[in-house]
């Protein structure tokens, strides 16, 4: 089993213990609950398929144009982890006097796939997060600067109005 698809039953088996301990609160059996959340915590990863999946379900690339490095290639790849979220990973490839690569961003949105853009000197990065069981949905901006004496992208502290005015 790929620690991927461990990782994916874990995130699943957390919102699914939560809205059994939701619905158990509200009936007033909270023992019950505690009790059942620790079954679905133990043994669902332990219920793996029978067969591995690949790595991820989708991705989705294209290329953000910058002042330095000048083209940025990247590739979002996103998988379905149930409940409406996709548990993601946003790598990057670009040449500043030989090939470098980079992985800038792993976690868990809700409205895949992930937008990669360049505005000047920056890097961005929009997802989407919703609140559960609504379509009320907020785009999150990550803002990413270029340090081309170690030859990586790092992120922005509160940077998200730097991308705002030149987002596509």
């Amino acid at each position: 089993m790929h620690e991927e698809d461990s990782w994916g039953k874990m995130i699943f088996s957390r919102f699914f213990a939560e809205d059994v301990a939701h619905f158990l609160s509200k009936r007033g059996s909270i023992t019950g609950g505690v009790c059942l959340l620790c079954v679905v915590a133990v043994f669902t990863p332990a219920s793996a398929h029978a067969e591995d999946v690949a790595d991820w379900e989708n991705i989705a690339s294209g290329t953000a144009f910058m002042s330095n490095p000048a083209a940025v290639e990247y590739k979002t790849g996103y998988s379905n982890i149930g409940y409406d979220h996709f548990r993601s990973e946003i790598m990057l490839n670009w040449s500043d006097g030989e090939a470098q690569s980079q992985t800038i961003y792993e976690g868990i949105y809700d409205r895949p796939p992930a937008k990669v853009w360049g505005a000047g000197d920056r890097l961005c990065v929009s997802m989407q997060t919703c609140a559960r069981y609504e379509d009320n949905c907020t785009t999150n901006i990550i803002v990413y600067r270029y340090d081309a004496d170690v030859k990586l992208f790092s992120e922005l502290p509160a940077g998200d109005n730097l991308c705002v005015q030149v987002k596509k």
